[in-house]
C-alpha cells in the first residue's frame, strides 16, 4: 500500500504534515508512519500450518486465504476509501492501524519493540472500528493484536538463507 499512489498530491502533502506535526509534538513518544508498506499474498508451502506470514528483509507475504490476510485486506481498502475520500484524520488513524500492524510482523523481538505496535493498535483500533462502520466495512479486526499476531504465525526468512546465492559446487 503507497499512500502516493492512493491518495491525491494534496492528501499526501496534508497527511506528511500532519505526520511531521506529530513527530514533533512529542520528542519521546515519536509516531512513525510509513506511507508504503509493502505486503504480498501467496500460498506458503512449508512443513509448519501455522505459519501465516513470511518477512524477509525486501518485505512481507501473507499466506492466501489467512486472517492476517483479511485483515490486511480490511486496513487496505478502509486507506483507499479514505484516500479517495480526502479524510485527513480518519486516514491518519488507517495509518497508526497499517503501521501497527505491518510493525509487528516485521519486528523480530518478541517482546521489546512489538509492545509499541501493541500499543498502538489498541489505542487506535475503537477509533478505526469506527471509520470502517461509516465506511460500510465488515470489521473482524481484534482487539488486541496478540489474537492473531504470535511468534508461532511468522517465519523470519531473513535469519535463514543468507548464503542462498553461494551453492555448493
Amino acid at each position: 500500500m503507497n499512500i502516493t499512489e492512493i491518495a491525491t498530491d494534496e492528501l499526501y502533502r496534508v497527511l506528511t504534515a500532519a505526520i511531521r506535526k506529530s513527530e514533533t509534538y512529542s520528542p519521546y513518544q515519536r509516531e512513525e508512519l510509513n506511507l508504503d508498506i509493502g505486503l504480498e499474498s501467496a500460498p506458503l508451502l512449508g512443513d509448519d500450518q501455522r505459519v501465516m506470514a513470511i518477512t524477509t528483509r525486501m518485505g512481507s507475504i501473507l499466506q492466501a486465504g489467512s486472517d492476517l490476510l483479511r485483515m490486511w485486506q480490511t486496513i487496505r481498502t478502509a486507506a483507499v476509501q479514505l484516500a479517495k475520500n480526502g479524510a485527513v484524520q480518519p486516514m491518519m488513524c488507517a495509518l497508526r492501524i497499517a503501521s501497527a500492524f505491518n510493525s509487528t510482523l516485521w519486528q523480530r523481538d518478541p517482546v521489546g519493540y512489538r509492545q509499541d505496535s501493541y500499543s498502538t493498535w489498541r489505542s487506535q483500533i475503537s477509533e478505526f472500528r469506527d471509520i470502517l462502520g461509516d465506511l460500510g466495512i465488515k470489521d473482524e479486526l481484534p482487539t488486541d493484536l496478540h489474537d492473531r499476531i504470535s511468534r508461532e504465525v511468522i517465519f523470519d526468512a531473513s535469519s535463514f538463507w543468507r548464503d542462498w546465492d553461494r551453492r555448493d559446487s
